[in-house]
């Protein structure tokens, strides 16, 4: 049997609508991942170096923090880096992590990640900055938690 629509163009765009954001919201109520979210910014560093600073968070909850560090344009040598994040907890203590040196050299830029699995203070910032060939870069990335 061939089905037949009897309803006016309109009224079957708002029924899709209607039908599609009910899917949607079931997909977010029984998601457990549908309220994580993500952030990243990104800042001039130093010549054309890029300097980014990324989370991975529920909430207030940070799960994630991800530095990087790109020489942008230069196509040159990273060498002997690491980075450093930092922030305020929802306890009010300081965040403070210095992770990832790596000796030797990678081309062009890197990024290094660390898991804190820690609640941050709801509207507080989360910082990042590199470090490579023997000095800690100008630029310092943040987002809000």
């Amino acid at each position: 049997m061939k089905h037949s629509n009897s309803l006016p163009s309109a009224a079957r765009k708002r029924a899709a609508l209607i039908s599609g954001a009910a899917v949607v919201g079931m997909l977010l109520a029984v998601s457990p991942s549908a309220a994580w979210a993500n952030a990243y910014w990104q800042v001039l560093s130093h010549g054309t170096a890029i300097t980014g600073v990324g989370t991975t968070t529920s909430a207030n909850y940070v799960t994630n923090i991800e530095v990087r560090h790109d020489h942008g344009l230069a196509a040159e040598n990273v060498c002997n880096f690491q980075v450093r994040a930092s922030g305020t907890l929802a306890t009010g203590s300081a965040f403070a992590r210095t992770y990832g040196y790596t000796a030797g050299c990678v081309f062009h830029g890197f990024a290094k990640g660390t898991q804190p699995n820690l609640y941050f203070k709801v509207g507080s910032t989360i910082s990042g900055q590199a470090y490579d060939g023997g000095a800690w870069a100008p630029g310092v990335a943040q987002v809000t938690v």
